[in-house]
């Protein structure tokens, strides 16, 4: 398959991604989670 050809590259790029992917949302949900236990004065109440 010419598409799979660069098969390592491919691998690399998807590895990136999920890295990236993976940090933003462990930082996501600890912010989140900050915000909701008060630790870090959000502007806008979410009630």
């Amino acid at each position: 398959m010419k598409l799979f050809s660069n098969k390592k590259g491919f691998i690399g790029l998807w590895a990136d991604v999920f890295k990236g992917f993976m940090a933003g949302f462990i930082f996501g949900v600890i912010l989140v989670l900050l915000i909701v236990l008060k630790v870090i004065p959000f502007p806008i109440s979410f009630c």
